[in-house]
């Protein structure tokens, strides 16, 4: 597991969208946002980013995620979903998993790990840039996590 220190994750004109799915169909949502902004007059300018809220979490797999869609161009905020002008995560570090999503749980607490061992505190939840969606075979898929953190001392 290669770490990478000092990193940032920055983007400009974000469509935020939160939903409640189970988490094995995070990747489909982000694949279907992402093929879908065009209806708003927009196109995707980066990968998109998403942010598991941990907060009512079921039994049976269903998560609260946010995504975050970088995009091309301003919009006004609705009810289905917000905008912001910029998002960004300074002082991260940050790790690649390649393979399938439901291995990724394993590469996060490899993360934990390291950040432990390296007297680190984290500053933020994991937030997952997908580099390569492999879907719907789940098997190659790229994603980064990015994590901001401090030392402890």
């Amino acid at each position: 597991m290669q770490v990478q220190e000092n990193r940032t994750l920055f983007s400009e004109n974000i469509l935020s969208y939160k939903c409640s799915i189970p988490r094995n169909n995070i990747l489909k949502m982000a694949d279907f946002i992402c093929s879908n902004v065009s209806v708003l007059g927009v196109k995707t300018t980066h990968e998109p980013i998403f942010y598991h809220m941990h907060t009512n979490d079921k039994a049976d797999g269903t998560v609260n995620i946010e995504f975050f869609i970088p995009i091309n161009s301003v919009l006004e905020s609705r009810a289905e979903y917000s905008f912001m002008s910029d998002f960004g995560i300074l002082d991260a570090i940050t790790v690649r998993h390649e393979g399938s999503f439901s291995e990724l749980q394993n590469t996060e607490k490899n993360l934990k790990k390291y950040i432990s061992e390296h007297d680190y505190e984290a500053m933020t939840d994991f937030y997952y840039s997908i580099v390569h969606n492999d879907t719907p075979n789940d098997t190659n898929h790229i994603i980064d996590i990015y994590v901001s953190v401090k030392d402890k001392n």
